[in-house]
């Protein structure tokens, strides 16, 4: 992007980090995601784009989600794409673009489980992000940030056994992300899921929403109700 005779400014590299997460938000978020990865070495690109999405996130949860309907796929994209190594990690110096998504999760997280001064709204709406986050993600997201799932699915279990105020669509939301990502880490791989602080009736508890979430899936047969089903009378 520079040569013998262009060199791009600080600022050109702002305003290009912008033009990148416009076009995300646009549809064209893998493209978006590969020149992130280029570019990513230069500090006023990296920056910019890193504040841009925070931004964003906060707006999609603290405002109506439709208004940034694309962010969640983006960051999502953003965590499991192959950084370059030096900007693998999430220090804030490395990769400040990473730094700000899971500083914004965490932030999500401890609204989620009722730690902070959110209202109802939005403690429900980062739920519902952080599922949207997980199924876009997929199994990638725990290869590639083993603890930030452990601590998505400990602050899930925390949400759904303990924070009463969150809508039936939060709830929901939680109790598919932990499905989920116990699907990541099955029987076939090494579980990173940290289930050593649970107790057993919060444990219990769990399993017995996650069965009953099993029993009442599209995939599987449907529970009938014999208490309303009226049966024909054999002849």
């Amino acid at each position: 992007m520079s040569n013998d005779n262009v060199a791009l400014t600080d600022e050109d590299w702002s305003q290009f980090a912008c033009h990148v997460v416009d076009a995300a938000m646009k549809g064209n978020r893998e493209l978006a995601v590969d020149i992130a990865v280029i570019a990513i070495g230069h500090e006023s690109f990296q920056s910019t784009f890193a504040e841009r999405i925070k931004e964003m996130m906060s707006n999609y949860v603290l405002s109506e989600r439709k208004a940034e309907e694309g962010i969640v796929e983006l960051i999502a994209l953003l965590l499991i794409t192959k950084w370059p190594r030096e900007h693998a990690r999430c220090g804030l110096e490395s990769n400040a673009i990473l730094f700000s998504i899971i500083s914004s999760i965490k932030g999500w997280l401890m609204a989620v489980i009722g730690e902070t001064d959110e209202v109802e709204e939005v403690e429900s709406s980062c739920a519902c992000a952080l599922y949207e986050v997980c199924r876009y993600a997929q199994r990638k997201m725990w290869m590639n940030w083993p603890e930030l799932v452990d601590e998505c699915y400990d602050a899930a279990g925390d949400a759904l056994t303990s924070n009463i105020t969150l809508s039936k669509e939060a709830r929901k939301a939680l109790l598919d992300a932990l499905i989920m990502i116990q699907g990541w880490t099955s029987r076939n791989a090494k579980t990173l899921v940290n289930v050593s602080t649970q107790t057993e009736a919060r444990k219990a508890l769990l399993d017995a929403l996650i069965m009953i979430q099993g029993w009442t899936s599209r995939n599987a047969k449907t529970l009938v109700n014999v208490s309303t089903q009226t049966y024909k009378t054999r002849i």
